[in-house]
């Protein structure tokens, strides 16, 4: 797992949180120990058992309930939050950062950080950050293949065909590898690897059809868990015309934790024969030097 610091957290994701103020820039080189985000629950030991250099978040109630609480609280709540050397405190739907917490944040070199966002969707978007940063692990949507031995990844907007082109691939014996919630992972300096996220694994959705176990409709050895990740091809709506023959290099680069992979930009009205026999095309092209 990576060093990471909460300066190191903000320098990139400032946007992606919803930020509106940040004190206490004297804490910035505080690490954050751990992937997971703690969000404050409404129990009697919570406070009691807050894990070490983990971010904190803080809700509106949060923090009325911490205003009107006495002093000996306030103090004790103050000494567990120092203590557990928590790298940083996030205020959720907040557009001003309350005394209170802005003299902790002076005191114990502790950054306070108010967002626009609530609670729930900080905590995602923070783990998920927390993920690449830390454990070079992204999440993003799409079907993952591997055809001729080429691991692509098929993106695109809902309903634009990516899920029957990768089981059209599999029925055709290449390997199906995931639908829906793609995990990847870096290994090492520039490779990649992915795999099925585990809440979705093994099922496949059609839009306006349904939800399938993969299972019951491709052979078993064509079905594997991971694979190296060495292309992107993305469903765009493309002008009138476009065909492959012709295309001599990939359309651009698409950058996943600063590993550039090649892409190509699909048309959204291929059939799914159609973009699968393209990907077979692509995919051994790409095996002899990269080109198409």
């Amino acid at each position: 797992m990576n060093r990471l610091t909460v300066g190191e957290l903000l320098q990139d994701d400032r946007g992606l949180l919803g930020l509106t103020h940040i004190t206490g820039q004297s804490g910035f080189t505080n690490d954050i120990g751990f992937l997971k985000v703690r969000r404050y629950m409404e129990n009697e030991t919570f406070w009691d058992n807050l894990d070490p250099k983990t971010i904190l978040i803080l809700s509106p109630s949060n923090l009325a309930a911490l205003d009107a609480a006495s002093s000996s609280i306030k103090e004790k709540i103050f000494d567990v939050i120092t203590s557990a050397s928590i790298p940083c405190i996030v205020l959720s739907q907040s557009q001003t950062l309350p005394d209170l917490l802005i003299h902790l944040s002076s005191v114990c070199h502790i950054p306070l950080l108010a967002s626009i966002y609530d609670e729930f969707l900080l905590e995602s978007r923070l783990q998920r950050i927390l993920a690449e940063m830390m454990d070079d692990v992204i999440v993003m949507h799409g079907a993952l293949v591997n055809v001729n031995s080429v691991g692509v990844v098929i993106a695109g907007e809902s309903g634009t065909g990516k899920t029957k082109c990768a089981i059209r691939l599999a029925e055709k014996g290449h390997h199906w590898i995931a639908d829906d919630i793609i995990q990847i992972k870096k290994k090492g300096r520039d490779v990649l690897y992915g795999r099925s996220h585990e809440r979705v694994r093994d099922f496949f959705e059609i839009k306006d059809v349904g939800i399938f176990n993969v299972r019951d409709f491709l052979k078993e050895g064509v079905i594997n868990e991971e694979t190296v990740v060495n292309i992107m091809v993305k469903f765009e709506k493309l002008d009138d015309g476009w065909e492959m023959q012709g295309k001599e290099t990939f359309d651009g680069v698409y950058n996943i934790m600063g590993v550039k992979l090649p892409c190509m930009n699909f048309p959204t009205d291929l059939s799914e024969e159609r973009s699968a026999r393209y990907i077979d095309f692509v995919t051994k092209k790409y095996s002899y030097g990269g080109r198409i």
